[in-house]
């Protein structure tokens, strides 16, 4: 659709379920240009999250917002829950599928496109606190030192994924992916990546994924 007046959007969430192969959304100027917002050519379940640009957009009106979605229902997509395939609808299961990209927008203000999001998710780090976010799940000590709990309840048999992000969205660290039983549960991330070297000090974002339902926060360490 035209967007009827001037906005700042700051990130972008694409969200596919199994069957998805890409993805890719951007911006169409009144002018021809190409706004590039997310192309994602090899989908995978655990890429959906929030995508932080470095600097601002601007999305003047007339801006036409497009995505676009290609899927996989067969059985050489290794993801595909259904051997045989079966017909997939739309829906709020794992198994269902879904097409939405979000974004984090605002009234535009002159001078927005020239902000430098990633000084401004790093420029508090010393004094920054943050609460423990909602939907039961608590991650502390936060800031922290040498390692870090992400602790949950769940409250029936769940297929349980975290991931760590850093800022420019790259995945740092595959904490788990599998299926979990009804209790509480415990992840610890040591503040290594995936190649077992230790991050830098900084900010980054979990990732949880709980039979489809999407959760985030953010973690520092320092």
């Amino acid at each position: 659709p035209d967007i009827p007046f001037n906005l700042t959007v700051m990130s972008v969430f694409p969200h596919m379920h199994l069957l998805g192969k890409s993805i890719e959304s951007y911006g169409l100027h009144p002018d021809g240009d190409t706004i590039p917002f997310i192309r994602i050519p090899q989908w995978d379940f655990d890429w959906q999250d929030f995508y932080w640009f470095k600097y601002m957009h601007h999305l003047p009106p007339g801006t036409d917002l497009i995505a676009n979605g290609v899927y996989d229902n067969t059985l050489a997509n290794p993801h595909n829950p259904s051997d045989p395939p079966v017909d997939v609808y739309p829906g709020f299961n794992t198994t269902d599928e879904m097409f939405l990209v979000f974004f984090h927008i605002m009234e535009y203000w002159p001078g927005d496109e020239l902000i430098n999001i990633d000084s401004l998710n790093t420029l508090y780090l010393s004094s920054i606190e943050y609460e423990l976010p909602e939907n039961g799940i608590s991650v502390y000590p936060n800031p922290f030192g040498e390692t870090v709990s992400i602790e949950y309840d769940l409250t029936e048999k769940s297929f349980v994924s975290i991931f760590i992000y850093d800022m420019n969205g790259r995945v740092v660290s595959r904490l788990y992916r599998g299926e979990q039983f009804p209790g509480a549960q415990k992840i610890v991330w040591d503040g290594s990546s995936i190649d077992g070297s230790a991050v830098a000090n900084g900010m980054y974002n979990y990732s949880m994924l709980i039979n489809g339902n999407h959760y985030s926060g953010r973690i520092i360490k320092n």
